[in-house]
């Protein structure tokens, strides 16, 4: 995801202190460790409101793919290969005998952006869908559940709420577990004590210093931030355990054939 929205830090830490910070420094604070430590732990959690327009392919169910042959188009089976029986397959369908697999038809499921962490509403026209009329499969497509179908029309040209349209609101991303929002805080508490004039435990440029006869040399905080580091151990022993590889993002697949939903990004009030 793009975005801290779901980063909402806990303080606890050093809670007196926080709770006498100004609320603009306050906000600054909470600013600077979230977006560290959203790009330290590779971009990955994030849960972002959504709304989309789905448009359901035309052509035949979830998996299928369309073909070629004799002149006319047809419907084959599914691209995913498996093993059947100890024979190698590249796709499946249904039938009364195997290999074959089927999937839910294609009007009672709607493929989302994902991954999804919860969905917050769904209206057909102007009408809200109740929850329990539908559920969400691999964190990405939203299945019927009360026998009912999704619509086959979505009249973009028309604003949501309107006939012939339908529209999907939910929360994108994966929701920021709670040792990081903990540590989000703790980061945030040396910020306030930096800015403050305070002594706090943020790495500064000194790498070796001499006292009472005893030298001590530090990590070099460049070294640090190139490995995506604060020089906090128990901020960056999380950092460690969720983004153990040192990604810089969430890792994405593309593909030309996935239909995509439409976005709306902007419109005048």
């Amino acid at each position: 995801m793009s975005s801290t929205c779901s980063w909402i830090i806990d303080p606890s830490c050093n809670q007196v202190l926080w709770d006498a910070t100004d609320p603009a420094m306050q906000a600054n604070a909470a600013a600077f460790a979230t977006d560290v430590l959203w790009a330290a732990t590779g971009r990955q959690y994030s849960a972002c409101p959504m709304t989309v327009r789905p448009c359901l392919n035309a052509f035949g169910e979830w998996g299928w793919f369309r073909y070629w042959e004799g002149g006319v188009f047809g419907v084959g089976g599914g691209w995913i290969p498996f093993i059947w029986d100890g024979q190698w397959f590249n796709g499946c369908g249904c039938g009364n005998s195997g290999p074959f697999c089927c999937e839910p038809r294609r009007l009672t499921q709607a493929l989302l952006l994902g991954p999804v962490a919860a969905v917050t509403n769904v209206t057909i026209g102007a009408l809200v869908v109740p929850p329990a009329s539908y559920r969400i499969d691999d964190a990405q497509w939203l299945v019927r559940t009360d026998g009912g179908q999704w619509p086959t029309e979505q009249d973009l040209n028309e604003d949501a709420g309107a006939v012939n349209t339908w529209s999907v609101s939910y929360l994108r991303g994966t929701d920021v577990p709670k040792p990081l929002l903990n540590a989000a805080g703790t980061l945030a508490i040396e910020f306030i004590k930096a800015c403050t004039g305070g002594e706090c435990r943020l790495p500064n440029r000194v790498t070796s210093i001499i006292r009472t006869g005893v030298q001590m040399t530090f990590v070099d905080p460049t070294t640090l931030l190139e490995k995506g580091f604060t020089g906090l151990e128990e901020v960056d022993l999380l950092i460690r355990s969720y983004n153990p590889t040192g990604l810089a993002k969430r890792l994405r697949l593309f593909s030309p054939d996935v239909e995509r939903n439409r976005i709306t990004t902007w419109q005048a009030p």
